[in-house]
């Protein structure tokens, strides 16, 4: 059995209004976006304390600055670990192809690290919303709404919990 805690990075430049980027892969955060993942990972100490867990992240800059974040929120001695099959879904991309992106990178963590069943990722909205929609046989999974920094889990291909957000009040 295992558990992905998955997060949508904090709220960056380009997801503000009328904002336009040539590089989203260069993306930063906002300062809210900052405390955004700030809370996040103040939200999820408790519940991590004495667990064994791993911390997994998009490579795109937006995700690794609210990784580092929530990692020293939480423990600011743990590694995070990059991968690329994090990274949102592109414009090319279905829901379906991202979703199995997803899976390659479940698959391969979950049996690099049998003796781990707690894994946080920190990722884009449209790639949880790719999950979250696949597990739920969606038939449109832009409809499913993933706030910054909102916190969905999946235990074992079903889901739990889907976008909670109580640790934002204020900074949504």
């Amino acid at each position: 059995m295992y558990t992905l805690v998955l997060i949508r990075h904090g709220e960056c430049v380009s997801n503000q209004p009328k904002t336009l980027l040539e590089n989203h892969e260069e993306d930063v955060l906002t300062l809210k976006g900052c405390t955004q993942a700030e809370r996040t990972g103040q939200a999820l100490k408790p519940f991590l304390v004495e667990r064994s867990f791993k911390l997994y992240s998009s490579t795109l800059v937006r995700a690794k600055l609210s990784a580092e974040i929530i990692k020293n929120e939480v423990n600011s001695l743990m590694e995070v670990n990059y991968d690329e099959r994090l990274i949102e879904k592109n414009l090319e991309e279905s829901y379906e192809e991202a979703f199995r992106r997803f899976n390659d990178f479940v698959g391969d963590v979950i049996s690099k690290d049998n003796d781990q069943n707690l894994f946080l990722i920190v990722t884009h909205g449209n790639l949880i919303q790719s999950v979250i929609g696949n597990i739920l046989e969606a038939k449109d999974c832009s409809i499913i709404e993933v706030t910054n920094c909102g916190i969905s889990v999946v235990t074992d291909r079903r889901l739990w919990a889907c976008n909670m957000i109580l640790h934002l009040v204020g900074v949504l």
